[in-house]
């Protein structure tokens, strides 16, 4: 976001975006769900609105640090292949004049949700632990 303030106050104040900019979306989320970052994309589709850019497409990739932690893992492979497969298409997108309309590509893990979250749990309660926070700490609402 700090990025989009600073660009957006240069454009303001110079009066021109990159000439004939391409903007693309890549956002990882911790939800396995990769439609949770259809808000992202949002929010960069209108900055380019804004800013006369063009925005080109998302990358919606689900499964957050899953994606860099278990990249050799046999179930990831599908998953690494449709990223490197998505990062192609941008780059062919880039070289291209064309601005035919390419829809968001969404990548998901192949991985049991329920697991998933279960494992994400363990991973926040190990690291509360490591930095002298209870369990129930985690489960507080400091806005009361």
């Amino acid at each position: 976001m700090r990025f989009l303030e600073d660009y957006h106050k240069f454009y303001i104040e110079h009066g021109k975006a990159a000439v004939n900019a391409k903007v693309y979306a890549i956002v990882n989320c911790g939800f396995p769900e990769p439609e949770i970052n259809l808000e992202a994309v949002r929010v960069i589709r209108s900055f380019c609105h804004h800013v006369n850019a063009h925005f080109r497409f998302g990358v919606l990739i689900g499964g957050g640090g899953m994606l860099v932690g278990a990249k050799n893992a046999p179930f990831m492979k599908k998953s690494i292949r449709n990223l490197n497969d998505a990062l192609l298409t941008i780059a062919k997108d880039i070289e291209s004049n064309d601005l035919i309309i390419v829809d968001n590509i969404k990548i998901a893990m192949n991985f049991p949700r329920r697991l998933y979250l279960f494992m994400g749990d363990r991973g926040w309660h190990a690291l509360a632990r490591k930095n002298g926070i209870k369990k129930k700490d985690l489960y507080k609402r400091p806005y009361l």
